[in-house]
């Protein structure tokens, strides 16, 4: 039922609990005269690392098979190295949304829902503190990842919840979108203020 109180938050990883980690490629984009968001759009919504994230390949075959198609269609060669420190952003802690992590800590119970890599995973979970969250699931671990509506019917029976009963917040709008079709409260992520706006507007406070 919709008016079935809120039981747990939910929070993607990248560009939520951590810094935007693909924005810095916009710069860089501009300067290879690519258009805008042509390598971050692929990132943003994991076109470009989709099997890592799986679990079925590692980051490295995925993002070096990807630059190579990048490559292809716009005829330019991009060295792998002029990328990575613009993906700093996403080893980065987003400290103002864990603070209100910690405020809700205790009063709402807390989970993780993220399409993330192996090769980072002891990271990001050392960073945000894994401590802080009941319920972890991580795509390369499951072979699922969002959009699917496995992985959010997952969530559900994990937590042992109804979906009206979950509030998500993801910073990618087709994960957004796919959560809020199951009846999750979803919201999209953009600042840390419009999420508190956002949640303070479904009753959590």
């Amino acid at each position: 039922m919709a008016d079935q109180a809120i039981e747990a938050v939910v929070f993607d990883y990248g560009g939520v609990l951590s810094l935007p980690p693909f924005d810095q490629l916009l710069p860089l984009e501009e300067e290879l005269g690519l258009p805008t968001g042509r390598l971050r759009d692929d990132l943003q919504h994991g076109i470009a690392l989709a099997d890592a994230e799986l679990g079925t390949r590692s980051a490295a075959e995925c993002f070096l098979g990807w630059l190579a198609g990048v490559e292809a269609e716009h005829g330019i060669t991009i060295d792998p190295a002029r990328l990575y420190p613009a993906l700093a952003g996403g080893t980065l802690v987003n400290e103002d949304t864990l603070a209100l992590v910690d405020r809700l800590h205790g009063r709402y119970r807390l989970a993780i829902l993220t399409n993330n890599i192996r090769e980072i995973a002891e990271h990001w979970r050392d960073l945000v503190g894994i401590e802080r969250f009941e319920l972890v699931l991580d795509s390369h671990l499951l072979g699922i990842r969002k959009p699917a509506a496995e992985i959010y019917e997952l969530l559900l029976r994990e937590l042992g919840l109804e979906a009206p009963q979950v509030v998500f917040v993801d910073d990618t709008e087709p994960n957004v979108v796919a959560a809020a079709s199951l009846g999750i409260r979803a919201i999209h992520f953009t600042t840390n203020e419009a999420l508190a706006a956002d949640l303070a507007a479904l009753g959590v406070s």
